[in-house]
This record gives structure tokens, C-alpha cells and sequence, in this order.
């Protein structure tokens, strides 16, 4: 099963988005949705003989000019190109550093 699916966090696919939108002020500019974006990030692996995995405690770090893309509709662009024109209220997130 998909980890990053609505279902697995006990929502419907309205309500992931919502919750993109609040906490990302990001959306697909063509499609609107929010629940299928993706963004290209640097990521710490570790590497061991039978291949690699990510390192949970190190952090990932993305930008506004990472590469961005919708999964719904195949948009692509920048993470900047994914963020909604602000209203005043922006969220305090810089990039994405989690």
C-alpha cells in the first residue's frame, strides 16, 4: 500500500489536499488538486552492500526552484510555480526543510 495515499493518514482525497494547501500554500496551477505533487529533493542515504535507504534523522532539502510535478495531471515546473499566490496569510514554511 501506498505510505503517502490519503487513506493511510485516515482521510478522503478532499481533505489531504485541504491540508497541502493550509500547510504548503501549494497546489497544481492547471489541475488544482494538491494531492499528488511531488518535489525533487536532496535526501541523506546510507548505503550498505545490498544497495541503500534513506536516513530517517537527516533532513530533506528542497527550494523554490526544485523540479516539481503534478501526478494528477503531469504539470511540471518549479516548486515556486506549485505555490498559491499568497493572500496575506502565507504559511511560515521557507522551502521545505523536515
Amino acid at each position: 500500500m501506498d505510505p503517502y495515499r490519503p487513506e493511510i493518514w485516515g482521510m478522503n482525497s478532499d481533505q489531504f489536499s485541504a491540508g497541502v494547501r493550509e500547510g504548503w500554500g501549494m497546489e497544481c496551477p492547471k489541475c488544482k488538486t494538491a494531492d499528488d505533487i511531488y518535489v525533487e529533493a536532496t535526501v541523506t542515504i546510507r548505503l550498505y552492500p545490498g544497495g541503500h535507504e534513506a536516513h530517517l534523522c537527516a533532513e530533506t532539502i528542497w527550494n523554490d526552484t526544485s523540479p516539481c510535478h503534478c501526478g494528477n495531471c503531469a504539470f511540471g515546473g518549479t516548486a515556486k510555480d506549485f505555490k498559491i499566490p499568497s493572500t496575506g496569510e502565507a504559511p511560515e514554511q521557507e522551502g521545505g526543510r523536515r
